[in-house]
């Protein structure tokens, strides 16, 4: 200090407290994280792949294991990069001499493609070369660099629409043609001048090989593939955790994953049930919730909960960027909070509104009792209680709230929903 040119001695201000009770918090978040493990443990099915697109109902989807040995990799449990080190560990090894195997097929078959003005369209592609397609065009060329200028695209035009949504041409006749509607921004291609649209694809061809071969997020594109053709194993996987520390070393059971005799599905449900391995880093669907709990009487906030959290200690004063690229680049995203920021349907708590609708408007009173066979069945299609094949039988408004009786609603807002002539109306009702 050099020189003082004012001074207002402090003094009390309002007074600022805190409502969140601090064991409340940390128990919310425990329950947060038990609860979603026992969802994931009881969707868990020892497949590689699986399409959820097949099932009739959301409540027969599975979550194949072989998302979570990719989750591994997917979101950095594991660090790829020390796959390839001199001192990396037996089960690093065989996955990096596979891994470096694929790369260079993929990418000869990639570069070879793109040269062919003859390429088979999108839509007769494999599944996996699809993958590999959407992430050069939509992700490294759009996304990424902006060498394909999204702005300049023409929603309407004949050829987009031929590859965006009928899927009728490759993605060779795609590029050739977006360069002659300027839609490339060769600026981005280096210091080479092009003369001419041949050239300008070769040097998009030529950035693209290049960029590829050092692309940590197309690795892991290639990893995922890996996994699950099963050339990669879950065992392999699953060592490499003992290998780089993320667990303590067992030798038992990193030996039995070696040679085969520990299963890796069995390891994985384990983990999960001990919390050794939480939702939260193997992002996996569901991997995040959020709670807040309020005191009725009050509205005060007894707790504000989030998941997954994070430490802050390691982002204040001494910022730990590896710490904070792991938690920005994770699938799971943390830094997005879900008890605060995240838009979700009322649900349930929506039958309080229904109860007070139904009791003003006298089409139900306190004592009026409904009963509930498990399907609402006066509409067509008929929709079922949540209990449903069992029923809650007959209950009246405030065992209708205490049991979250779907029925019990079904028939209120049924009744609110009838005109003069007792036929129901959608347009009247609530």
């Amino acid at each position: 200090v050099t020189d003082t040119v004012s001074m207002t001695d402090p003094k009390a201000g309002n007074d600022v407290y805190l409502t969140i009770d601090k064991n409340l918090q940390i128990s919310a978040y425990k329950l947060l994280e038990e609860k979603l493990a026992g969802i994931v443990l009881s969707k868990l099915s020892n497949v590689l792949d699986y399409d959820p697109s097949a099932e009739k109902d959301t409540k027969y989807i599975k979550i194949p294991v072989g998302d979570a040995y990719n989750s591994f990799i997917a979101n950095e449990i594991i660090d790829m990069k020390k796959f390839g080190r001199t001192d990396a560990k037996p089960a690093e090894q065989a996955v990096y001499n596979t891994f470096t195997q694929k790369k260079a097929e993929i990418l000869s078959e990639l570069m070879a493609q793109l040269q062919n003005e003859n390429a088979p369209a999108y839509k007769d592609l494999s599944k996996e070369m699809k993958a590999y397609m959407d992430y050069i065009c939509d992700t490294l060329l759009k996304q990424t660099t902006g060498i394909l200028m999204s702005d300049k695209i023409e929603a309407e035009d004949e050829t987009q629409i031929a590859w965006a949504t009928q899927e009728t041409i490759s993605l060779n006749r795609y590029l050739n043609y977006a360069i002659s509607k300027n839609w490339i921004d060769t600026s981005k291609l280096g210091d080479s001048a092009y003369s001419s649209s041949e050239e300008i694809y070769s040097g998009v061809l030529a950035y693209l090989e290049e960029y590829l071969k050092e692309d940590s997020n197309f690795d892991k594109l290639l990893y995922k593939y890996l996994i699950k053709s099963g050339s990669v194993t879950g065992e392999q996987v699953c060592a490499i955790v003992y290998e780089q520390g993320i667990l303590p070393m067992d030798d038992s059971t990193y030996n039995g994953l070696l040679n085969g005799k520990t299963n890796a599905f069995s390891w994985i449900k384990s983990k999960l049930e001990n919390l050794e391995l939480t939702p939260g880093e193997l992002a996996l669907e569901p991997c995040s919730a959020g709670a807040v709990v309020t005191n009725p009487n009050t509205g005060e906030v007894l707790a504000c909960v989030s998941y997954p959290g994070y430490d802050n200690n390691r982002l204040s004063n001494v910022m730990d960027r590896s710490y904070y690229v792991k938690l920005s680049m994770g699938m799971s995203r943390t830094f997005y909070n879900r008890a605060t920021q995240e838009k979700t349907a009322p649900g349930s708590t929506y039958k309080m509104l229904s109860s007070v609708a139904g009791l003003t408007e006298g089409v139900i009173n306190g004592n009026s009792y409904i009963s509930c066979s498990g399907v609402f069945d006066k509409i067509t299609p008929s929709p079922k209680c949540w209990i449903y094949p069992s029923a809650h039988g007959s209950l009246n408004v405030v065992g209708a709230l205490q049991h979250s009786c779907n029925d019990f609603f079904y028939e209120v807002g049924y009744r609110l929903g009838q005109d003069s002539n007792g036929n129901y109306d959608s347009a009247i009702g609530l």
